[in-house]
């Protein structure tokens, strides 16, 4: 996996497989946690590192990001979630490491192969968490081809899945903040 996350992560330099554990060794990369609040300077070496990724081609071992909502939706919205790119999937702030020029994807543990425009819409989201206007953040999303060629059918059958998916482990309450700020994405679309 990591050949294939090169040009935007840092690079493994060892592995070590012992007692049931795999600990990984990486390259250290100077940088911090990514700010992904509205006007933040962040924003743009995150879109940088995030146009790398969609490039990049998902290895054959890489399970399908339409499996994961198998349980939530019907089998004819599955298909519109498929696709090759490497997604990356929690690009929380934590994943998103940023230095004075460049930033760096970490913590590859839920990739999965799909639409390039998926972790286009995760970050969209992470934004508005983070305090971003909806509006704002969906222009954000808006400088991404991926994101602005999306079939709406396929970003609405990404939001019902993961709202749905939300809802069963927390509570429909519960997950009604997160939800609403998915629910930007599919009227967006």
């Amino acid at each position: 996996m990591n050949a294939a996350t090169r040009e935007v992560g840092p690079r493994m330099l060892w592995q070590v497989r012992a007692g049931g554990w795999d600990l990984l060794g990486f390259e250290y990369v100077d940088g911090r946690h990514a700010n992904l609040s509205a006007g933040s300077a962040d924003l743009k070496l995150v879109a940088d590192v995030l146009q790398t990724a969609q490039a990049v081609r998902a290895p054959t071992s890489v399970p399908s990001f339409a499996d994961r909502f198998a349980e939530v939706l019907p089998r004819e919205q599955l298909h519109l979630l498929r696709g090759d790119t490497l997604l990356h999937t929690d690009t929380n702030p934590h994943n998103l490491l940023v230095g004075d020029d460049r930033a760096w994807i970490v913590d590859w543990a839920m990739s999965a192969t799909g639409p390039a425009w998926v972790d286009v819409a995760y970050t969209t989201v992470r934004l508005m968490e983070a305090d971003c206007p909806p509006s704002r953040a969906l222009e954000w999303a808006a400088q991404f081809p991926s994101w602005t060629s999306a079939y709406p059918r396929a970003v609405e059958a990404f939001v019902t899945g993961t709202c749905r998916l939300w809802e069963r482990q927390v509570g429909a309450r519960d997950a009604r903040p997160s939800n609403g700020r998915f629910g930007v994405l599919e009227r967006a679309a």
